[in-house]
């Protein structure tokens, strides 16, 4: 996930990655990360955005707010050296 402005590219590859990561996630929630802490019922909120996303249904912005940032912060929980 690199730090290029907002596009969908950047999306895309974070649910790729929440996909085949999906299970190591579940297993760890709560990840705790500084001001939030990601709680096992957040991986559902996670699956009706990118449900969303995938219909078309929610804007860059939003996905961007709800999906990319919140795994991409996950993944640097799980992964501090990747």
């Amino acid at each position: 996930m690199s730090e290029s402005p907002p596009n969908a590219e950047q999306v895309n590859r974070a649910i790729t990655w929440y996909r085949r990561e999906k299970s190591a996630i579940a297993q760890r929630c709560p990840i705790a990360t500084p001001g939030r802490i990601f709680r096992s019922t957040w991986l559902d909120v996670l699956e009706k955005h990118v449900a969303l996303w995938e219909s078309g249904s929610l804007g860059l912005h939003l996905a961007m707010a709800y999906i990319y940032w919140p795994l991409k912060t996950v993944r640097a929980a799980l992964y501090p050296k990747f």
